[in-house]
């Protein structure tokens, strides 16, 4: 009778550890399929991941395009089309809160009398006379009319040979010498002997910068080109 029992409780057990065997089996064979269904979906993140970077970065790119203007590139006003934004209006003075017009306490320059009088002592400009009706006597009332008179000046170079009948052409007359200044053109790298590039233009691209990226470094260099310009302007006075 005892042994009958055992054996009936023995065989309760195998046919428990059988079922455990079963399901450990399911769930290996269910977790493997997990596995692969999570490999396969961080593929798809991967790919959609990348995907979405290279439509930012084409974003970025097409929106610098839109965003570009004579006040942050070196295109021509006439191009400020965008937005129904008339051209020639841009201003790249930073807006304030003091009025418009002429600011208290801010020292005038103008040219008085005496400097003008000064000028035509020194030689340095032209005196021209000009009268109004008839001449009589030391008895008049004199007016300056300052103003400039912009003229074409062509210099001829002439070069002769020597006695063997050889020109010395000096290397200043074979290209265009001194600093070049302009706004990158590559074209013009074709002439002169340096070459600078105009710090109106180096301004809008660090502009540009400041307007698309938020970095405050190129806001300070363009304080600091200002502000060297100022100072050159002080001490050239």
């Amino acid at each position: 009778m005892g042994g009958n029992h055992e054996k009936g409780m023995y065989n309760q057990l195998m046919v428990v550890m059988a079922c455990l065997d079963a399901m450990e089996d399911s769930l290996c064979c269910e977790k493997r399929e997990h596995k692969k269904d999570v490999d396969r979906l961080n593929k798809k993140i991967d790919s959609l991941t990348q995907e979405n970077r290279l439509l930012k970065d084409d974003n970025a790119r097409l929106r610098s395009i839109i965003n570009n203007g004579s006040s942050n590139t070196s295109l021509p006003p006439s191009t400020d089309q965008k937005g129904g934004k008339p051209a020639n209006t841009f201003n790249g003075r930073k807006k304030t809160e003091r009025k418009a017009g002429g600011q208290k306490s801010h020292a005038g320059t103008t040219l008085t009398k005496s400097d003008i009088e000064e000028k035509i002592a020194t030689g340095r400009c032209r005196h021209e006379i000009r009268t109004i009706n008839k001449v009589s006597g030391q008895n008049y009332v004199t007016k300056y009319v300052a103003d400039l008179n912009v003229e074409l000046v062509i210099t001829e170079i002439r070069i002769f040979a020597d006695e063997n009948g050889k020109f010395s052409i000096p290397e200043q007359y074979r290209r265009c010498a001194g600093i070049l200044v302009h706004d990158h053109e590559t074209a013009l790298y074709h002439f002169g002997t340096d070459h600078a590039e105009c710090n109106v233009h180096i301004i809008r691209y660090l502009r540009k910068n400041t307007e698309e990226t938020g970095n405050q470094w190129s806001d300070k260099m363009i304080s600091l080109l200002v502000g060297m310009n100022k100072q050159r302007k002080g001490l050239m006075a």
